[in-house]
């Protein structure tokens, strides 16, 4: 598989502790210029909410009104990260997308196209305009009108923008074609994608446990590349959930974190990185080792 674009996976602080039985991983298996890390949420770290041009998020809005009864506080200080690091920062600017895996549910040319057309209001609605200056045909076929057209200035100014990509990875859908659910006018973004999803599920994962599924995961990444090229991309999130309730004898958490990291080792193995993109993570793989501020993906 074509996999790793470039791939800088930044996997969530992990320490992995495999079973005795089971194959142990270790650094020296990854090649030198492959980054880890850690991250976390700007929101939750950076502070000055009101600096350098910075204005509120939903996040801001949501806190400032009582965080819906749940709890107190809000992000205006948090650990005043944005302060401490200013002067480490480097102007990598990125992009974070809620990614899915996204198949369709059989091998009819109608459901293969619905699981294109999904990634393209999924993944391309942001992607496309990132690296072509314009939307998807497919987004302003369907949405027509509603979806706001670039200038040919605006188009200029955002493609090539960001640096990397920043990905989430957690679930998987099945899709079916649903051209009935396409509106005729006055449409809203779910009936445009005339599509219906069924939630990827496998029979040993329990209904709070998230589906172990790094083949789908690679062949996502894979499907990067061929519509984008090699941008960077960091995985900043991939994990299980568990009950708050549960033992802190993690193993289904191991598991997981066990199977995606091995998954990449194994692509890694079948398809050597291109040249060009081995030095440009060595480029930033130095850049990260010398300034060793968390990287935010927005």
């Amino acid at each position: 598989m074509a996999l790793m674009l470039k791939v800088f996976a930044v996997i969530e602080l992990v320490l992995v502790i495999v079973h005795p039985g089971a194959h142990a991983l270790s650094r020296d298996e990854f090649p030198s210029d492959f980054v880890f890390g850690a991250s976390t949420s700007a929101y939750q770290v950076e502070g000055a909410a009101n600096e350098d041009g910075r204005k509120p998020s939903i996040w801001d809005t949501f806190s400032r009104a009582g965080n819906g009864n749940m709890y107190a506080g809000d992000g205006d200080v948090a650990c005043d990260q944005y302060h401490k690091y200013k002067g480490m920062q480097h102007g990598f600017l990125g992009f974070n997308l809620l990614s899915f895996g996204l198949l369709p549910l059989t091998n009819s040319i109608d459901d293969v196209r619905a699981a294109q057309r999904a990634q393209d209001f999924y993944i391309g609605w942001f992607m496309n305009p990132f690296t072509f200056g314009d939307y998807p045909d497919i987004m302003k076929k369907n949405a027509g009108s509603r979806l706001p057209s670039f200038t040919q200035k605006e188009s200029n100014l955002i493609r090539g923008s960001i640096d990397f990509l920043g990905i989430n990875f957690y679930y998987s859908f099945y899709v079916k074609n649903s051209p009935g659910s396409l509106p005729k006018e006055d449409g809203r973004y779910m009936t445009d994608i005339s599509v219906e999803f069924e939630r990827f599920t496998q029979n040993d994962t329990s209904t709070y446990e998230v589906p172990i599924t790094p083949k789908i995961f690679l062949e996502f990444l894979d499907s990067l590349k061929n519509a984008y090229g090699n941008i960077p991309i960091y995985i900043h999130e991939n994990g299980e959930q568990t009950p708050h309730n549960s033992s802190l004898d993690d193993w289904p958490r191991v598991k997981y974190m066990h199977e995606y990291i091995g998954s990449l080792v194994d692509a890694l193995r079948r398809k050597p990185m291109d040249p060009k993109i081995t030095k440009e993570t060595e480029k930033n793989a130095t850049v990260l080792l010398h300034n060793p501020s968390p990287l935010n993906a927005t």
